[in-house]
């Protein structure tokens, strides 16, 4: 951003501050690439085009189009010029090189366009090496009038690559002259508090420039000017020199109403000409916030929140709205659309940033303020940490500490696993308001994520127990039903609760109870502060609890009673249970701690790092250079086989435990790979029989239609051949030429299912039409008889869809659901058929 900054900054100059431009070179106009700049004169293969990104960081400014000169070189280019004597001329331009080496870099003038005819210094040797685009400029006054040439001149060795030129401008310029850019964008200041308002001033002219600052807006009053912290009244700058000047301005405590937009008028004035501008800035008066509880999710994609501040301390990142964690892997809180992240992973050790809230009118005693973080045991026990504070101002300094969460559990205070957690924080306000501060301080380990945070004038918890979610409702028949549920309370709960659960009619009492490993009293789980100031519960509490096995299709409902220790108490919701199809086989989605999972085993060529392992999202960039995001089609983590970039040799397996085949089975999973026979990457499924004790190749990549599979289809493969038998099933990537892959491979959602457990009927017996089947967008269902109910299961049984049509006909869109084998449950004038569905 702050390169898009400067380049419209300088855009303006253009436009604004002189009165000729003569070249305005972005190299998008004529060119071809490996050839001269149209409208150059270049000697000895001289400067050549680039389009678009290339290797060895030649990438352009702007627009797609550069101009680069190579490694052991020395290369001139020239351009010529009409010019008026005793004229002031600024040449500005932009570079870039790939870091490894340096450029010597000149310009000069002659008369005509050689190396011997450069006689005019403009520009003396300037050693270039800056991987990151930088602007540079100069200035020169003519001595004559008429045509001359200007040489741009780059010598190098054999040890950099590429300098790469762009957006060059040579224009008439004036003895004094300055140019203002806004920084702050439109903002909102609390009636009373004071703003920063930040703008650039930039010294356009040739001479050293003085400016002086005025403020002349009715609206804001108390303004005083600072640079680098300092008060100042006017400021000098050396030609081509850009000042950040921040205006310190406030906002009257009376006089304005709720959200009136104000304006701040400030005047910038040159000591050594009548040249003036003025710069103007948006603000919205707030009013302390009154209403309280205050709830903030970050569900609003504005960020920061109205009335909130981010403001980054030190380093490059600030808090940020996202909808999904990396580094560490995590997702909202509770299932909520966003949260709140600050950037560990890429922030240097030391910085940080603040996350501001609105000023708040508070209690004189027994405020709370509540939040949940994200906290891991990974990596290497960082110290990245959130600091929690209150204060009177919007800032830390002479701010209470109320107290710190490190992102690993194994710190203050400890937890003992990967979760949310919340914590509270009680405090007084003495002057009746105040802000609650989050700071992030980054130790240079993963990322940090806060959400749902609660602030209310007291700290009595007068509010039951609710139920945050069921989890293990739907089971498979035949099958112990093991619940999970997960409730959330302001204080602590007792160790079980009861509940019931119906089927058939027949309802039966549940116990629940608290599992030790994620429940621990305050005192083992914190370090006190202040036992006045600081207490910590975990918020959400998970119950465990078990309902015996139940035939197939077997359907009813539990209810919970819920309590905490306040006595509060409340009656949970029905939710649904019931138990559906047989268990798969073999069923992994690689969610676990460990890789390769329990009885799985990988081989590798033993000459890459890169073999099979367990990763969340990933932003992939394949040898092509085409990046793609890939992420897990269930749950967080995939199986991933990446390309060795390295070109080490890559002959990768990952192999599945023994299983026995018994009955009609197929293998499902789910893959990002590239299909076709693309250079001589092989991706296959191999089955190993322990009767023959030889490897099956059973479905290869290379074999199908060129193509990417990112996510979008389900590979099947019948296993009934192996009936009677015992195999492993491995997923091999290697490259036929013996050498690294060329891509990389995700698989994920394996299953093995039996596929004879699935009931049916004779067509004659069904009643009820479906079509088309093969379907691709829209299922029709026909019945003689009204559809009392309909479900749609996949091949591993789980239920997908259902409704209660109470009607003949029924339209269903099937255009969102994946390629694959289906199965589609009926149930009509008391009869019930079950009819396999493909769905292209």
């Amino acid at each position: 951003m702050k390169k898009l900054f400067t380049s419209l900054l300088f855009c303006m100059l253009t436009i604004i501050s002189f009165s000729q431009t003569l070249l305005n070179e972005n190299f998008e106009t004529g060119n071809t690439d490996l050839t001269a700049p149209t409208g150059w004169i270049c000697d000895n293969g001289g400067w050549i085009c680039g389009h678009l990104e290339k290797d060895r960081n030649r990438i352009p400014h702007a627009g797609e189009w550069y101009v680069y000169a190579s490694y052991n070189s020395d290369k001139w280019m020239y351009k010529q010029i009409d010019v008026q004597a005793n004229t002031y001329y600024r040449i500005s331009f932009w570079h870039i090189t790939d870091g490894n080496g340096t450029f010597n870099f000149e310009i000069k003038a002659g008369n005509t366009a050689s190396p011997s005819s450069m006689t005019t210094t403009i520009l003396p040797v300037m050693a270039i090496n800056n991987e990151e685009y930088e602007y540079t400029s100069c200035t020169f006054i003519s001595s004559t009038t008429g045509s001359i040439y200007i040489g741009f001149h780059s010598v190098t060795d054999n040890s950099s690559w590429y300098l790469t030129l762009d957006d060059i401008v040579i224009e008439q310029t004036d003895m004094y002259n300055f140019v203002l850019e806004t920084l702050t964008p439109d903002t909102s200041v609390y009636f009373g508090e004071y703003g920063d308002f930040r703008f650039n001033v930039t010294n356009t002219g040739v001479n050293l420039e003085t400016v002086s600052f005025e403020d002349l807006s009715s609206d804001m009053q108390n303004t005083v000017f600072k640079v680098d912290g300092e008060v100042v009244s006017t400021l000098s700058l050396e030609s081509g020199e850009t000042i950040e000047v921040t205006a310190h301005s406030q906002v009257a405590l009376t006089g304005h109403n709720p959200n009136e937009e104000l304006q701040l008028y400030l005047r910038v004035a040159s000591t050594n000409s009548n040249h003036a501008e003025n710069i103007s800035f948006r603000v919205t008066a707030l009013q302390p916030v009154t209403q309280f509880p205050l709830n903030e999710g970050f569900e609003n994609e504005t960020f920061p929140p109205f009335g909130w501040q981010a403001n980054i301390i030190a380093g490059n990142y600030n808090f940020n709205r996202v909808t999904s964690g990396e580094q560490p892997v995590c997702t909202p809180h509770n299932g909520s659309n966003a949260m709140a992240q600050y950037r560990s992973f890429n922030s240097q050790t030391g910085n940080s940033a603040v996350l501001i809230s609105p000023k708040l009118t508070l209690s004189n005693t027994d405020n709370i303020v509540r939040f949940w973080m994200y906290r891991t045991d990974n990596i290497s026990n960082r110290s990245d940490l959130i600091n929690v504070y209150f204060s009177s101002e919007p800032e830390t300094a002479n701010a209470e500490l109320l107290g710190t969460i490190h992102r690993v559990t194994a710190m203050s205070p400890i937890e003992d696993h990967n979760d949310w957690f919340e914590y509270s924080f009680s405090f007084d306000s003495q002057d009746d308001y105040g802000f609650v501060i989050f700071e992030a301080v980054s130790d240079y380990g993963w990322n940090m994520f806060i959400d749902d945070i609660f602030i209310n004038t007291f700290s009595q918890d007068n509010s039951a127990p609710t139920v945050v979610y069921l989890t293990g409702n739907h089971e498979y028949a035949d099958t112990e039903m093991e619940l999970v549920l997960r409730v959330y309370d302001e204080s602590n709960v007792p160790d079980e609760i009861t509940g019931t659960y119906t089927i058939n009619g027949q309802q039966t009492d549940l116990t629940l109870h608290i599992n030790e490993k994620y429940y621990k009293n305050n005192d083992e789980n914190i370090e006190i502060i202040d036992e006045d100031k600081y207490f910590n519960t975990k918020g959400n509490y998970d119950y465990y609890g078990v309902i015996p096995s139940q035939a197939n299709h077997t359907s009813g409902y539990v209810v919970f009673n819920l309590t905490d220790v306040m006595g509060n108490t409340a009656t949970s919701e029905h939710f649904d249970i019931a138990w559906d199809w047989q268990a798969p086989i073999l069923e992994e989605g690689f969610e676990g701690e460990t890789f390769p999972p329990e009885g799985w085993t990988r081989e590798t060529s033993s000459q890459t790092w890169l073999q099979w392992a367990c990763w969340g999202s990933l932003q992939y960039e394949d040898s092509d250079g085409y990046e793609y995001a890939v992420v897990p089609p269930e749950g967080t983590k995939q199986a991933c086989l990446e390309w060795d970039f390295q070109e080490n040799m890559q002959d990768e397996h990952l192999s599945t435990p023994l299983i026995s085949i018994t009955r009609p089975t197929v293998l499902t999973f789910e893959t990002f790979a590239h299909y076709g026979q693309i250079y001589h990457d092989r991706y296959t499924v191999r089955v190993l029989s322990t009767q023959t004790g030889y490897w099956n190749e059973v479905w290869e990549a290379a074999d199908l239609p060129l193509w990417i599979n990112q996510y979008k289809e389900t590979v099947s493969i019948d296993l009934s051949n192996y009936i009677g038998q015992n195999i492993r099933i491995e997923w091999r990537g290697h490259n036929t030429d013996g050498s690294n892959l060329w891509y990389s491979w995700f698989i994920d959602d394996v299953k093995v299912v039996a596929t004879d457990t699935i009931e049916s009927v004779s067509e004659s017996n069904t009643q009820a039409l479906i079509y088309p089947n093969p379907v691709k967008d829209y299922l029709n269902v026909k019945s003689i008889n009204k559809i009392d109910n309909i479900c749609i299961y996949n091949l591993c049984g789980l239920k997908i869809f259902e409704l209660k049509p109470n009607s003949t006909e029924l339209n269903i869109n099937f255009s969102t659901y994946k390629q694959g084998v289906y199965f589609i449950e009926i149930l009509s004038n008391n009869r019930k058929s079950v009819k396999k569905l493909i769905k292209h």
